[in-house]
This record gives structure tokens, C-alpha cells and sequence, in this order.
């Protein structure tokens, strides 16, 4: 392994004030302490563990194509390959704001519609 398991767990912004934040690290890996101890102490982790804290640090979102060069931060920001930062509370306005958008262009349509047929 290039790195060794606790200076992952360092760059992926665990240790707090040189303290291992044992809980939230578990948490995140899905194990438990005496796990995590272990893996610490035999520098051993399972690479699963080595590709989620990798992932973290690099603020991977997907695999996938189309989220190339996206990234989230330690922060929970989500950044865009232009430089935009978005918080979660903006992208869950931007679904609302969708649907209501589509509600108004279909409610429009429909008025138009009944005036179409008054005109007539």
C-alpha cells in the first residue's frame, strides 16, 4: 500500500486536533471500532475501506462519464468542472422549482387551449 491506513484516514479529514474521530470514521466505512483498531494497528484495511477514503479525499461523485471532473468537498459542496459550488439545500430548490416550472407551462397550455376555443 503507497499510503498507510492512518494518514488515509488523516487526508480524508478524520482526525480532528490529532484525535482519530473514531465514531464518524466507522460510520462512514460501515464497520466497527474493534475493525477499524484493527486495521489500524496491522495496517490492513480492506481495500474497499482504501477506495472509499480514497474517494473521499479526491471528492469522487461517480464513476460515471458524465460527472467527470465533478467533486464534493469535505464541506458537502457539490463543485462543478467550471468552479460553481452548489450546497444540498440549492440542488433539492432546483427539483422544486422544476416541477413547479412544468406545472405552470402545462397550466399555461391549457388556458391557451380554452381561449383558443373560445375564439372560435
Amino acid at each position: 500500500m503507497a499510503t498507510d491506513f492512518k494518514t488515509l484516514l488523516f487526508r480524508a479529514g478524520f482526525m480532528k486536533f490529532g484525535k482519530l474521530d473514531r465514531k464518524q470514521a466507522c460510520t462512514f466505512l460501515h464497520v466497527t471500532e474493534r475493525t477499524l483498531d484493527r486495521w489500524i494497528m496491522n495496517n490492513k484495511p480492506c481495500p474497499r475501506a482504501v477506495d472509499l477514503l480514497t474517494a473521499r479525499i479526491e471528492g469522487t461523485v461517480s464513476t460515471k462519464e458524465q460527472w467527470k471532473d465533478f467533486k464534493i468537498c469535505r464541506d458537502g459542496y457539490l463543485w462543478t468542472p467550471r468552479g460553481h459550488r452548489y450546497d444540498a439545500d440549492y440542488l433539492n430548490k432546483l427539483d422544486f422549482l422544476q416541477r413547479s416550472n412544468n406545472w405552470h407551462e402545462s397550466r399555461a397550455a391549457s388556458l391557451k387551449q380554452k381561449l383558443n376555443i373560445c375564439m372560435i
